[in-house]
């Protein structure tokens, strides 16, 4: 994968596209000629197809005068590659190339599936969130877009101090807005946890009261009764300083750890008897925010949703 501050340049192919049949031809910004057919171009891209009709209905025959172009010979060797079916284009290995292409199948018009699927498989690889969603919101592919919505709410990294400079193609009104939703929704999320954290529902002291002093037996039973519940509240004191949307922190292990390090038998009995169930409605509730969160981002519309539209226990 690419690094995020490298300006390195794609290397140019060293067997470009050539068509001896090919009546158009494309010369690069650093001087390749690409001989390739109208007829691919037109079917792409509405800019080639209106450009080839114009010729067409001016008289001009232009013949095999090369149309200039101010994409590299590797740019343009890739597109072409992705348009051609008897070929396969290369993986994009740099960052800078990447911005490239997307530049220059958004100015040339590029409408074709496969590209986008392409660079929306690129986006979502994209390691760092952050930037991925700035590439997916600049040139809008909205599928890569809303899935690195999802990365950049459920990390714990605030990235004040890895912006990486693709975040100068976005407005940073938008900007503001997605950590303005990551806030709502952490809080949201971590409010849900609290709510919905299963408890033990068993006598915090079953056992008889000890004769004694008054005192003596309501320290007892105060006692008991920190014991019964310290394990879910050692388990909210983790929420408090975690990302709740972090796989692990609602995992059945990690609960499980809760329960069996600072709970009782009777806590421990009833994590097996209803704990795990309600510890998927909880997933589930969370993945419900964690969704509404980013189709709030991607359309602008009200966020947290009405509690009606929340999911309910089946």
């Amino acid at each position: 994968m690419e690094h995020g501050g490298s300006s390195k340049r794609a290397t140019p192919p060293a067997d470009p596209i050539h068509f001896a049949d090919g009546d158009v031809v494309l010369r690069s910004a650093d001087g390749h000629d690409f001989s390739v057919h109208s007829v691919i171009l037109r079917e792409a891209s509405p800019l080639f197809r209106d450009m080839f009709q114009l010729t067409r209905t001016s008289g001009g025959s232009g013949g095999n005068a090369p149309i200039l172009m101010i994409e590299t010979t590797s740019v343009l060797d890739h597109i072409l590659r992705w348009l051609y079916p008897i070929y396969t284009a290369p993986a994009i290995n740099e960052i800078t190339h990447a911005l490239d292409l997307l530049r220059a199948v958004e100015r040339l018009q590029i409408e074709t599936h496969s590209i986008k699927e392409c660079f929306n498989a690129y986006i979502i690889a994209h390691p760092h969130p952050l930037r991925a969603w700035a590439l997916a919101t600049r040139f809008g592919y909205m599928e890569a877009r809303k899935d690195a919505v999802r990365r950049c709410l459920a990390t714990n990294e605030d990235f004040i101090d890895d912006i990486p400079t693709e975040m100068a193609l976005v407005n940073a009104k938008v900007y503001i807005k997605l950590m303005r939703i990551k806030k709502t929704a952490i809080d949201l999320a971590a409010d849900v946890i609290k709510s919905d954290m299963w408890d033990c529902p068993h006598p915090n002291n079953p056992k008889p009261a000890p004769r004694g002093p008054y005192k003596k037996r309501k320290a007892k039973a105060n006692h008991a009764s920190v014991i019964g519940k310290a394990w879910r509240s050692e388990y909210l004191e983790r929420v408090c300083i975690t990302n709740p949307f972090e796989a692990a922190l609602t995992s059945d292990l990690m609960v499980e750890m809760y329960v069996s390090v600072h709970g009782r038998d009777c806590c421990r009995e009833n994590l097996r008897t209803q704990g795990y169930e309600k510890m998927n409605l909880l997933r589930s509730k969370l993945a419900h925010v964690l969704t509404s969160a980013a189709h709030a981002e991607l359309t602008g519309d009200t966020f947290p949703l009405p509690t009606s539209a929340a999911p309910h226990a089946g």
